[in-house]
């Protein structure tokens, strides 16, 4: 970050991003400003948008990304916030992605990028369970992709909390609906019925 550059560090990336009309943003400080050049050349030369996010990788990383991208899916992905992204979650998600029908969405929607596979598909399945869409009416992955793995932990603790009362609802009232139609033919029937019924009770609030 800038408080980690010496102040001819931060004047030579500085002159750097005004040569090349580039935003002088937070993440340019992430690297000198010989490799801030070439994370600019690599991007130019790919026709990629300079904008902050190509500064989190160094230019080789970026090149790795950019020619797996290229050769794999084509140069309508080398957008910025896709050739950024993990190079080893690029290569497990993308085909994935692709093999569901979703790659075209991350154009407009590459924040999924940030998860793994194994989260991916975690996420997925509770969507489906749920009833929900992967992808939204506005053409986009659903928000739940979108969540911290903090707050979609909590998403789902909440959500089995409002399920479970409702379950243990329904149960007991199926049961008392089927003791009310079985006939008692003694006493000792309806004690030991009534046991049975406790018993139960006490196991769904548990």
């Amino acid at each position: 970050s800038v408080f980690q550059r010496t102040t001819e560090e931060i004047k030579s990336i500085i002159e750097v991003c005004k040569e090349n009309d580039i935003e002088i943003i937070g993440n340019v400080f992430r690297r000198t400003a010989e490799e801030t050049k070439k994370i600019i050349e690599v991007c130019k030369e790919n026709n990629i948008e300079i904008t902050g996010s190509v500064f989190l990788k160094s230019s080789q990383k970026l090149k790795e990304n950019i020619d797996y991208i290229r050769e794999e899916f084509g140069s309508e992905y080398l957008l910025p916030l896709i050739v950024s992204k993990d190079n080893k979650t690029l290569r497990t998600v993308l085909p994935y992605l692709r093999e569901q029908g979703y790659l075209e969405y991350i154009k407009n929607s590459a924040s999924i990028l940030s998860l793994k596979l194994e989260q991916i598909q975690e996420r997925e399945r509770f969507i489906k369970k749920q009833g929900g869409s992967i992808i939204d009416e506005r053409g986009k992955f659903n928000s739940i992709f979108g969540l911290s793995n903090k707050n979609y932990e909590r998403r789902v603790a909440e959500l089995k909390e409002s399920v479970e009362p409702e379950k243990k609802g329904k149960s007991k009232k199926s049961l008392a609906r089927v003791v009310k139609d079985v006939p008692i033919m003694n006493a000792n029937e309806a004690q030991s019925i009534f046991e049975e019924i406790t018993e139960e009770d006490q196991q769904l609030d548990a």
